[in-house]
């Protein structure tokens, strides 16, 4: 499974740790992927 996620969704997220990363997880509380975001400046 894939999912591209816009910018106009990352642009609304509030950065307040150089660490921050987004989880993808199932309605079971599993976690099923991560990625690190990285704000552009």
């Amino acid at each position: 499974m894939n999912i591209l996620i816009t910018s106009e969704f990352t642009s609304q997220i509030q950065i307040v740790s150089d660490d921050a990363y987004i989880v993808g997880m199932t309605s079971s509380e599993i976690v099923v992927g991560s990625a690190p975001i990285i704000q552009v400046k």
